[in-house]
């Protein structure tokens, strides 16, 4: 929630007689409600985002996110998310963070998107690539990434072999012509590197 109340100041709120966290965003429910949920949702999934970046590990969500009804609420439209598992930390620490990946995000259209992408459920091999292209996109190409981020060119490649070759099954890209000697990452270890990837560029 400190990450959330400082990208979007009263996005995420507390809520015990709903079921606990909940997104509220200015509405009525005259407004296009289904656009006011995907708009909370992608908030709530950049700020996730940023704090699976701060650590790895960190906001790894226990449940599904279940689409549900948005609704009025003495004139806010309300949206629930699903839970995620909580890790102590010293507010300051999430505070600084969250400052410096607004900062960075205001700046970067494509940290915004990654971030995003990051937040989302049930990731694959196939989104935390399209975070590795964004970044790509951003400093100019694998060396710019190197310079700017400090990855080294054989963890890129590994990276890159293994999500172009891992199964489909276990959340790879493709469907076919893959090549399992060519994995050096699952999915954990590619949403680690990710997760680094992302701390890089918000501190960069």
């Amino acid at each position: 929630m400190a990450i959330a109340d400082v990208l979007y100041p009263g996005l995420a709120v507390k809520n015990e007689s709903e079921g606990g966290l909940m997104l509220a965003v200015v509405g009525q429910l005259g407004d296009d409600l289904a656009r006011h949920e995907r708009e909370a949702r992608s908030r709530f999934a950049e700020a996730l985002g940023v704090l699976r970046a701060m650590k790895f590990g960190r906001g790894e969500l226990q449940e599904e996110v279940v689409r549900s009804p948005a609704w009025d609420a003495s004139g806010n439209v309300v949206v629930r998310v699903g839970t995620v598992k909580v890790y102590a930390s010293f507010g300051d620490d999430i505070r600084h963070f969250a400052r410096r990946a607004e900062r960075a995000i205001s700046a970067s259209r494509g940290l915004k998107q990654a971030l995003a992408l990051h937040g989302k459920a049930n990731r694959d091999a196939g989104d935390f690539y399209n975070i590795y292209e964004l970044a790509r996109d951003e400093f100019g190409g694998e060396d710019g990434v190197r310079s700017a981020l400090g990855t080294s060119r054989k963890t890129q490649r590994s990276f890159t072999a293994s999500a172009n070759n891992l199964l489909p099954s276990d959340g790879g890209r493709h469907a076919t012509g893959t090549n399992q000697a060519a994995v050096k990452m699952q999915l954990e270890g590619m949403a680690e590197f990710v997760a680094d990837l992302l701390k890089a560029w918000i501190l960069a």
